[in-house]
């Protein structure tokens, strides 16, 4: 199972490369923070979905 990253989008590119500025790792059941990890590459082929908020 993956990790849910919640963050600012900042850019993204055709491949679905993300850039996330704020990061951090939150429990998908509890909402809770488990670490924040500042800006964030994020390689298009482990994106499963984005979502906004």
């Amino acid at each position: 199972m993956g990790a849910e990253i919640v963050g600012k989008l900042i850019v993204y590119d055709e491949m679905m490369n993300l850039v996330l500025d704020s990061a951090r790792e939150v429990d998908p059941t509890s909402g809770e923070v488990k670490r924040s990890v500042g800006t964030l590459f994020i390689r298009g082929n482990n994106v499963l979905f984005v979502t906004l908020e």
